[in-house]
């Protein structure tokens, strides 16, 4: 076990496990003209941005027609 803890597979006492999340913007919200720049203020806003370790970003709009730049900027 503690080989395995060492290597990051395991939970000891006092360790969490890591937490990853996912904001995309699918077709549909994109039609009805939500961004991903909206959705990447509003997690930054929650709880779960405090707890997250990684962030997966993803739209179904073709970058260079409204570019994820601006949502990255406010990493």
């Amino acid at each position: 076990m503690g080989e395995k803890t060492r290597k990051g597979y395991g939970g000891g006492p006092g360790q969490r496990k890591k937490t990853s999340r996912r904001l995309a913007v699918s077709y549909d919200e994109g039609e009805e003209g939500k961004t991903l720049l909206a959705k990447m203020e509003a997690f930054l806003d929650s709880d779960a941005a405090a707890t997250t370790d990684s962030l997966v970003l993803a739209s179904w709009e073709e970058p260079h027609e409204n570019s994820p730049q601006a949502a990255l900027d406010v990493l």
